[in-house]
């Protein structure tokens, strides 16, 4: 069947705009595997690329297709788990280099293809598409663990000046050619591009089976890539949960820092692993449960922001020429406090139930805006019901409590 393959390219080049003007986005223990399962059973599968009709066959890993060519064997994992004991470091590194042997062993079927690099070195081409605030910094944390970011698809000149200061060997190119370069493609874009972008170069047939399709993007797992796993490349969901400027500052800030996987469960391991290389704390997220892991972050830490500089603005307005310096030390605290003891950390008007007082606030509160005051209000109602379920607070202070705030909402 012949293919026009300038004609789905050019369904992808209409998600070129949705990149511009800078791609971004906006989070000791791991799952090991050791055993190699060789099967039988090859299943043909045909793939069209570069405008060319080329006859291949696709084997299984799991629930996922690898692209081979000439291939003889069905690979599947038996994954069990392992953990880390005491020896830190060591134990980090005799773990990681486990599940590089798995990788190359499971990547011997395509040492004949356009991906045979992995099968030998186990260091991999990157290329990346969207050279944003997270995808600048986690593709030079790539690099800086030893695989070679090859090529990159920005758009803005932030974009740009970006990749030439933290991926400066990278070659700038089309999108289309990026993808081809690579074996791991790093997607770094935002949410609502994602789908239809891995959905536009699927129907291009640009992506290459047995290339690794690796997005940042926290709302979704690795489901979001089904269009590039039935053309048997291997999807992983790497959400690093952590606020980003898009500079070297952020290399540092990878060290440690969680991300979110998710992908079939045969690939946890490269995951992981993946993570691991950057410095990375790896948190396992099920695919079902993608939405709420994502809203639960952007809930903190997004909200956080918001709440803080509200703060800060209401205290400017009360005179307080310095409000940071007031105010880090509490909020440091208070932060320090929740994260290790939960709702006992409360403290204030509304957990002791001084209505009174909650109607003061309101009143001076008010004179900065409706938005302010409902703002307040929304949280001191969670605030009243979180210290009721844990006991910090009475019925009866609670019910006079939440009174004052209808009372004010019905107001306006």
């Amino acid at each position: 069947m012949a293919v026009n393959h300038e004609q789905h390219l050019a369904v992808v080049a209409g998600f070129e705009q949705l990149l511009d003007p800078a791609v971004h986005l906006a989070d000791h223990r791991f799952g090991g595997s050791d055993d190699v399962v060789l099967d039988a059973e090859p299943q043909p599968r045909h793939s069209v690329r570069t405008g060319v009709q080329k006859a291949e066959v696709g084997y299984a890993i799991g629930h996922v297709s690898v692209g081979c060519a000439e291939p003889d064997q069905h690979i599947a994992i038996a994954r069990k788990t392992t953990r880390f004991g005491d020896g830190g470091a060591h134990d980090r590194a005799s773990w990681h280099r486990r599940l590089w042997g798995i990788v190359r062993r499971v990547s011997e079927p395509v040492a004949q293809s356009e991906h045979a690099s992995l099968a030998v070195t186990s260091r991999l081409k990157v290329g990346v598409v969207g050279v944003g605030r997270a995808g600048g910094p986690v593709a030079a944390a790539l690099q800086r663990a030893g695989h070679h970011v090859v090529a990159a698809y920005a758009v803005s000149d932030t974009s740009k000046l970006r990749a030439e200061s933290l991926i400066p060997q990278a070659q700038l190119l089309p999108l289309n050619q990026v993808v081809e370069a690579a074996d791991l493609v790093l997607l770094s874009v935002p949410d609502d591009v994602l789908p239809g972008l891995v959905e536009g170069l699927a129907r291009a047939r640009v992506w290459q089976p047995g290339q690794f399709v690796v997005h940042l993007a926290g709302l979704y797992g690795a489901g979001v890539l089904a269009p590039a796993t039935a053309l048997g490349c291997l999807p992983l969901a790497l959400h690093p949960v952590m606020t980003f400027t898009g500079t070297s500052v952020d290399l540092q800030r990878l060290s440690a820092c969680p991300f979110g996987v998710t992908a079939p469960e045969v690939l946890r391991p490269v995951a992981e692993a993946l993570v691991v290389e950057m410095g990375g704390e790896p948190v396992w997220v099920p695919e079902d449960s993608r939405i709420a892991y994502h809203a639960a972050i952007a809930h903190g830490a997004n909200h956080l922001v918001s709440l803080v500089a509200e703060v800060l603005d209401l205290l400017r307005d009360a005179g307080i020429e310095q409000p940071r310096t007031l105010m880090e030390p509490i909020l440091r605290a208070a932060l320090d406090n929740v994260l290790e003891r939960g709702d006992a950390a409360l403290t204030g008007p509304v957990s002791r139930g001084d209505a009174g007082t909650v109607s003061a606030h309101l009143s001076a509160i008010g004179t900065h805006g409706v938005v302010s005051r409902d703002a307040y209000i929304a949280m001191a109602r969670l605030t009243a019901d979180r210290a009721l379920a844990a006991g910090l607070l009475s019925a009866e202070k609670a019910e006079a409590l939440l009174q004052v705030l209808a009372d004010v909402r019905g107001q306006a």
